[in-house]
């Protein structure tokens, strides 16, 4: 409240040069983010989330409060919600649609804006640019309602067939296909230099975040295998061949990756291991 008064008080008596001094207490420097400040505070009054849009203040916000793995988190909302409904005798149908939900809800559909934004540039088959450009524009087009709605319908259907077995390879599924988000993102050449990815692809970082990731991919990769050996090693080929592909049609078609390419890659992925996860359910019934 302090800081808005101040702010009002003095856009009414100066212009903007010099307001960190006249606040004297900056809330934007250039060096690095305050937002770890502001999680400390959140973290410190019991508040469960922080949400902000500058990947610098994510990252500077993971650093201070040690957020989990979200890919881990789903995965464990995924088992307590598989094992309720179970519990409670729920229809498949009904449970399927359940499942699908929770990474929806834990993430707010941020990656499923990104797979719809790119369904549209990609059924537009203009060039490179004029992808770029149906990437950045906030309306939604047709082509990005019929893929979402394909997607949805295919993803409820497959997520109804998962037995007790599958959806301990899915939880840990969802872990996989982050850490090979995470590479992509440092890893992959930029469409944009100033595109929201790009804080990942920082030097002091890049080696640190690539060893971490890679760790991660090949730690989840081999509890899938311990938790259902053929499917696990379905899954785990299908998302390698997802992440390949990603690559390819990311540098091809837009001249590198972005965040909705990002997104697009995750769900993407997860419904290709999904459907494998039913395939080899199937195969090996």
């Amino acid at each position: 409240k302090n800081h808005l008064l101040a702010l009002k008080k003095y856009s009414q008596e100066q212009d903007w040069i010099g307001l960190n001094d006249y606040l004297n207490e900056p809330l934007y420097v250039e060096e690095k983010s305050i937002m770890y400040l502001m999680a400390r505070a959140a973290k410190q009054a019991g508040t469960p989330a922080i949400r902000t849009s500058s990947i610098r203040d994510v990252i500077a916000i993971k650093e201070e409060t040690g957020l989990p793995v979200i890919g881990l988190v789903i995965g464990l909302v995924e088992l307590a919600v598989f094992y309720i409904l179970t519990k409670w005798q729920a229809g498949s149908v009904f449970r399927g649609v359940c499942l699908m939900a929770v990474p929806l809800l834990v993430t707010g559909g941020i990656h499923l804006d990104g797979f719809m934004d790119t369904t549209d540039a990609r059924s537009s088959y203009g060039d490179r640019e004029k992808k770029l450009a149906i990437l950045k524009d906030s309306h939604v087009g047709a082509f990005a309602v019929i893929g979402c709605s394909f997607y949805l319908i295919l993803s409820a259907g497959a997520w109804s067939e998962i037995d007790a077995n599958g959806i301990v390879v899915m939880a840990m599924a969802f872990v996989l296909e982050r850490a090979f988000s995470g590479l992509a993102a440092v890893n992959f050449k930029g469409a944009r230099k100033d595109g929201m990815l790009t804080a990942f692809r920082e030097p002091a970082r890049k080696r640190t975040v690539t060893v971490v990731l890679a760790a991660e991919a090949v730690i989840s990769a081999i509890v899938m295998c311990y938790l259902w050996l053929p499917v696990g090693l379905l899954c785990s080929l299908g998302a390698v061949l997802t992440f390949v592909y990603y690559y390819k049609m990311a540098m091809k078609e837009f001249g590198g990756t972005t965040g909705d390419l990002a997104g697009w890659f995750l769900q993407t992925c997860e419904l290709v291991m999904l459907m494998l996860t039913v395939v080899g359910k199937m195969i090996l019934a």
